[in-house]
């Protein structure tokens, strides 16, 4: 869950965004940035925000797990990122797939 969702804040597109970062970042890394026993060590971890990226990871993916949804990549941008494009990860346009 976003940040935002979890706080009980007003939400909007960029929820989105961070759903496809969290599942990124699970395929990549073969867990999930935020662990924990229960959903309240879930929330506490989401609430320190500090993620162990791989130094791989491409900065374009690290953008889309921004707490602050501000600074999240809008979907416009998501569709000229290398990164996510090579992956598939974004959606198609006109029902083709990126190339």
């Amino acid at each position: 869950m976003a940040p935002e969702i979890v706080g009980k804040k007003h939400y909007d597109y960029r929820v989105d965004i961070w759903a496809l970062g969290v599942l990124l970042f699970e395929l990549i890394h073969n867990k999930a940035p935020y662990i924990g026993r229960s959903m309240q060590e879930i929330k506490y971890s989401l609430s320190k925000g500090q993620i162990n990226f791989s130094p791989t990871l491409p900065q374009e993916i690290r953008s889309l797990i921004q707490k602050n949804p501000q600074v999240r990549p809008k979907q416009q941008a998501l569709n000229q990122t290398n990164s996510i494009r090579a992956l598939g990860a974004v959606s198609c346009r006109k029902g083709r797939l990126p190339s």
